[in-house]
């Protein structure tokens, strides 16, 4: 039997995630761009000052921008960005900034804090333009961020029609611990399995197979997923059906 999840997980009582608190503060990407009031710009940035700023003298002042983006999604590719924009001269925060971010998939979004679904994890462009308020200042960046990728582990266990033994192989290629523990059903038997490998059952009767993930990112939550499943080890009827060995 394949499990794919979480689409195999139905009810609430199957599913428990944890997402604590993992978030560092100086984890954040900080690369950053900045607006060019004269000269050759910046590689990769394309900046202007609007000649209309309401302030002229502030209008001078350079900006540079900053994105920051986080995963704060266990089980979807959901990025959460921020814009922050600063004045070259003095790093002061700029206090009236406008954002407009379009993304790799085709959304765009007219806010400097959000969140985004990407639908995959992986490396995405985020095109980045913002504006001083207060001068006219503007800045353009086409930046690359990392987004996590969820955690959707597949569980696959195979218990033939009869006999006392089990094959099982439990993946998640971005979780750090996989494991699988048999349970009787009166509790008196919890045997830790490892994440693959061959089982075989002491006696026939009801047991319940768990299989745990957990994923710790390097700036986002630690995520973890428990998924129970009852099985029935039931012996072989040699006279009426197939003998164990033939498994």
């Amino acid at each position: 039997m394949r499990l794919a999840l979480p689409l195999a997980i139905v009810t609430p009582a199957l599913l428990a995630a944890a997402c604590g608190d993992n978030i560092h503060p100086d984890d954040g990407d900080t690369s950053t761009v900045q607006s060019d009031n004269g000269g050759a710009p910046d590689a990769g940035v394309d900046a202007d000052i609007d000649a209309d700023a309401p302030d002229a003298d502030a209008a001078a002042r350079q900006i540079r921008a900053e994105l920051v983006v986080t995963s704060p999604e266990c089980f979807d590719a959901v990025a959460a960005y921020e814009v922050r924009a600063f004045y070259v001269d003095d790093n002061s925060p700029v206090t009236q900034l406008e954002c407009h971010l379009a993304f790799d998939n085709s959304g765009s979004a007219d806010s400097c804090v959000g969140r985004h679904d990407f639908g995959e994890g992986g490396e995405h462009a985020f095109n980045v333009d913002i504006q001083d308020l207060a001068t006219g200042a503007v800045a353009h960046a086409d930046l690359r961020r990392v987004v996590d990728m969820p955690l959707r582990p597949d569980f696959d266990f195979d218990l033939h029609s009869c006999g006392l033994h089990m094959d099982f192989n439990l993946s998640a290629p971005m979780a750090q611990t996989r494991v699988v523990t048999v349970t009787s059903a009166d509790g008196a038997l919890s045997e830790r399995l490892g994440d693959s490998g061959g089982y075989d059952f002491a006696a026939y009767g009801n047991y319940t197979l768990t299989a745990y993930v957990e994923q710790e990112r390097p700036v986002g939550p630690i995520c973890s997923l428990t998924i129970p499943y009852p099985i029935t080890i039931s012996a072989c009827d040699h006279e009426h059906g197939p003998s164990c060995a033939d498994w």
